[in-house]
């Protein structure tokens, strides 16, 4: 019998028109099994949630020209998983049309488990975007379009993510775009994460691999106040920049991989600043190349860096020179100049 009931309210919230959703239509999965959730039109929490799970979701799929809303006084969410705290799960969530909310768009609450995530078009919030909270786990989040919070575009307190991958615009408005408080594997971008009132990417947990081809940017003022490309508390396992004027303050990463670019004008450079004394591995962090080598000089590759916080891979601790084997098999000799005697200053590398 509550199968039954259950598959009802969830054929009419499908069906329902917008006159009834803004009558505060939802969804809501008790514990069941559901194999899908096709949205084509209106989906609209009117101030509470929109779609809430507490069982097993397979796929929830915003069509193109489809709304999931909740806009409203009681704080609005979009799609929340695991609220009771039972473990539920959501294989995947598809936007291909608007999710438009006064607070949480995507809320995976403590236990709860969303596999892959990935928005084609708009996700909007008042608050923060996505949230994963406690020890919640998101395994692959994918963004070819927009994600646009009041606050945190993407928080992931003591959760896991998996995966970060982004070619379009992750933006925050008075907090970080992404604010790290647990593990993430790995971020790989090739579009633009940018905060108007704080850091691209703000880390007080591990995040293993950053992987940066796009534009990481804190637009509202400098490093001093917090408002950097990469403002980093906790550990950066490996840090991959092919952009130029990269911002990077507090704990430098295990690993900088500068990116060179297709021609001698494109590669990564970044300017190290305010840093903590508890950097890399062993308090220093280790300098490589990735990229087909385009010039025999290339200026400015990172500033603000005390020599005696690089520790070059297989290289002498008074030559700062070494070999780099592209993987095309042509090996070139290196060298790191300093261009000034003085503690914090421009350096160059060159083949």
């Amino acid at each position: 019998m509550m199968k039954k009931i259950f598959k009802c309210l969830l054929i009419l919230a499908l069906l329902v028109s917008h006159t009834l959703a803004a009558a505060a239509t939802n969804i809501v999965n008790n514990a069941g099994v559901t194999t899908s959730i096709i949205n084509t039109t209106i989906i609209d929490g009117a101030g509470y949630y929109a779609i809430r799970n507490e069982g097993a979701i397979t796929t929830i799929n915003n069509d193109s020209g489809a709304y999931i809303l909740s806009i409203g006084i009681g704080g609005g969410q979009g799609i929340v998983n695991n609220e009771s705290g039972a473990g539920a799960s959501i294989s995947s969530i598809i936007n291909n049309g608007t999710i438009n909310v006064d607070s949480y768009a995507i809320n995976n609450n403590s236990g709860g488990i969303i596999t892959t995530i990935s928005n084609f078009n708009s996700i909007n919030s008042g608050y923060y975007a996505i949230e994963n909270q406690g020890v919640g786990t998101i395994g692959t989040l994918t963004n070819a379009g927009s994600i646009v919070a009041s606050q945190y575009a993407l928080l992931n307190r003591s959760g896991t993510f998996s995966e970060i991958n982004n070619t379009g615009t992750i933006s925050a408005g008075s907090g970080n775009a992404i604010y790290n408080e647990g593990l993430i594997n790995s971020i790989t971008n090739s579009g633009t994460i940018s905060s108007n009132n704080g850091s691209a990417i703000q880390n007080s947990g591990t995040i293993t691999t950053i992987d940066n081809t796009g534009q990481l940017l804190g637009l509202g003022g400098d490093c001093f106040q917090s408002q950097c490309g990469i403002l980093n508390n906790g550990i950066i396992t490996t840090l991959n920049n092919a952009q130029t004027g990269l911002t990077y303050r507090e704990n430098l990463p295990a690993y900088y991989n500068i990116i060179l670019g297709a021609n001698a004008s494109n590669y990564g450079t970044v300017d190290f600043d305010y840093l903590d004394g508890s950097n890399g591995v062993g308090n220093k962090t280790t300098f490589g190349i990735i990229g087909s080598v385009k010039s025999t000089q290339y200026l400015g590759v990172f500033s603000k860096l005390r020599p005696s916080l690089l520790n070059l891979d297989s290289v002498g601790a008074t030559t700062k020179t070494g070999t780099y084997n592209q993987s095309s098999g042509v090996s070139y000799d290196y060298r790191l100049v300093l261009r000034s005697t003085t503690v914090q200053d421009s350096t160059n590398i060159c083949d």
